[in-house]
């Protein structure tokens, strides 16, 4: 637990908690796990947005805004 980073990223109702489990500086060829606790309320993601429609490609453009900056 001591090795674990822990973070609060947005704020307001997309303010959240990550816990980085396993990041790049511990050994694994292909693999990044990290945890994310979300208060009750609040969106896990920001810009907040839902993956329960098929709604290529705005949820394709919105996961790929979020994961590459």
């Amino acid at each position: 637990p001591e090795e674990i980073g822990v973070e609060t990223r947005g704020q307001g109702n997309a303010q959240r908690t990550i816990r980085h489990l396993l990041e790049a500086d511990r050994p694994a060829s292909h693999l990044f796990l990290v945890e994310c606790i979300t208060p009750s309320g609040n969106w896990s993601s920001y810009p907040p947005h839902k993956h329960d429609t098929d709604d290529y490609p705005a949820e394709t453009y919105l996961e790929e805004s979020t994961t590459t900056g």
